[in-house]
């Protein structure tokens, strides 16, 4: 984890810590895994999906080191190993996107900024 991960962690969101670094960090900073009922790991995108949840830094070392360390099993109070091979996919998509936003964070075709949600962009004004 690095500072600017606690920088973009809002001041009144709760701290979860990741299972690769087990560094802190928000809830906007952090990716949610969940284990679906087929007893697949999959990327909870919206972090609303039911069931316990595993937070991981959008960081290939971060799920490296979860994996190395087993970490998902306990995270998730599961009996029996898993594969993260779909699970590597999906994180690496993600990181490739928010990579594009955090680029693109704050423009829009006019040059004003804007401010970013966890949810997406502001609702426009009326004004």
């Amino acid at each position: 984890m690095t500072d600017t991960d606690v920088e973009l962690s809002r001041k009144s969101e709760p701290q979860r810590t990741c299972i690769g670094c087990r560094g802190k960090g928000g809830r906007s900073v952090l990716l949610r895994i969940v284990c679906d009922e087929n007893a697949v790991l999959v990327l909870d995108s919206r972090k609303a999906m039911p069931g316990r949840g595993a937070w991981l830094h959008a960081d290939e070392t971060c799920l490296s080191q979860a994996t190395t360390r087993r970490a998902w099993g306990r995270a998730l109070r599961l009996r029996s190993a898993v594969s993260t091979d779909a699970l590597a996919e999906q994180v690496e998509r993600e990181i490739r996107s928010t990579s594009y936003d955090d680029e693109n964070a704050g423009r829009t075709r006019r040059g004003t900024s804007t401010t970013v949600t966890e949810s997406g962009f502001d609702a426009m004004s009326t004004r």
